[in-house]
């Protein structure tokens, strides 16, 4: 966002361009992640649209999807259920492409965190199968910090990092529930710019060494992007029909001759038939023949008649999920929504396809 798009937050105008939360309307945001907890579940359907995306169209010496995903949370996403049934998921399928960011700093509005909650946080995460990593110093350790995000490209399971931080730092209510919502007040935000050797009396003003920091960040993803663009033109040379495919998925689109998958009227019983039956005859032969759609029945496969012949769980085309109805329209909003490819990173981030009727994964075993 720009800088005016900045100084424009808690503005009275309707038209503000500075939303509290994420959302899709800005450039670069692929999820509106909504309340608490739901961008956990996000990040997770990104990650297996990810797995589901590499197993299908990787092929030696073409990665063409590898990327991470990368999900900053606080203490509060832990709290909410829709965010700990997800966690659950991903340690049990192995999403070693998913990293949880944790910010640690024990603050919420009604005061510390064990006022409501006192669980070990790292023991529940290591139960649900991740790799659990911790900094104690994090107002200051970026070295250690960074050295944790490498390590979760190389772990074979989702990653934790717990980062201890102090909320309001530098300020006079550092640590302390005031500084969560509320405003500091000129006085004490002038003091912190002093101890950081700003100039107090400027406002909305970047120092050029942030700027001398980021300069090479467009050059980088520019070369990233270029790396990229080569490595697809190779692809398409020599996995053509593969590559028309991908790039249907990249855009969006379904493949296109999808239709005729769709059982004709003949075939189609006479008698009445339950919505769910119905479904089943449709979707079945869709998912038997198409690899854009991720099928996922919590519980419910026999009742809803998703059991198609030469069917795999998990590395296949359909994952089991728990009976948890809220928690699955949330992942599925990620792979659904995020279409657009972050050039930035040396593969798209979060291709998927709005068309498709249910969803289907098609995952190798986990490395």
């Amino acid at each position: 966002m720009t800088t005016d798009q900045l100084k424009s937050y808690h503005s009275e105008k309707t038209n503000s361009l500075c939303p509290g939360h994420p959302e899709i309307e800005h450039d670069g945001i692929e999820v509106t992640t909504g309340p608490l907890g739901q961008g956990v579940a996000n990040s997770v359907g990104l990650a297996m649209a990810t797995k589901q995306l590499a197993s299908i169209y990787n092929r030696p010496g073409y990665d063409v999807v590898d990327n991470m995903t990368w999900c900053m949370i606080g203490d509060a996403c832990l709290q909410e259920g829709i965010g700990m049934e997800a966690v659950s998921l991903a340690g049990h399928w192995k999403l070693n492409n998913l990293c949880i960011i944790y910010d640690n700093n024990q603050i919420t509005c009604d005061g510390t965190v064990d006022v409501a909650c006192s669980e070990d946080v790292n023991a529940k995460m290591r139960a649900y199968g991740w790799n659990v990593l911790e900094i104690y110093d994090g107002d200051s350790n970026i070295a250690g910090i960074v050295t944790a995000l490498v390590h979760a490209r190389t772990s074979n399971k989702p990653t934790f990092i717990n980062i201890r931080t102090v909320i309001g730092f530098g300020s006079k209510v550092a640590g302390n529930a005031k500084a969560h919502g509320a405003a500091l007040g000129a006085p004490d935000v002038a003091n912190i710019k002093r101890s950081f050797n700003l100039d107090p009396k400027e406002n909305f003003v970047i120092p050029d060494t942030v700027y001398d920091f980021f300069k090479d960040v467009a050059v980088r993803g520019e070369e990233l992007e270029l790396k990229w663009n080569t490595l697809i033109q190779g692809y398409s040379k020599d996995y053509p029909e593969l590559s028309h495919e991908f790039k249907l998925r990249a855009s969006g689109k379904m493949v296109d001759d999808w239709t005729k998958f769709i059982p004709s009227k003949e075939e189609l019983p006479t008698a009445p038939t339950s919505s769910r039956k119905s479904a089943g005859i449709v979707c079945n032969k869709l998912a038997a023949n198409l690899n854009t759609l991720l099928v996922g029945t919590a519980d419910l496969t026999p009742s809803v008649f998703m059991d198609w012949k030469d069917k795999v769980d998990f590395q296949s085309v359909r994952f089991h999920l728990k009976m948890q109805s809220l928690l699955i329209a949330n992942i599925k909003n990620s792979p659904n929504s995020a279409l657009r490819a972050n050039r930035m990173e040396t593969t798209p981030v979060g291709l998927y396809t709005t068309e498709s009727v249910s969803m289907q994964w098609q995952v190798s075993p986990m490395d």
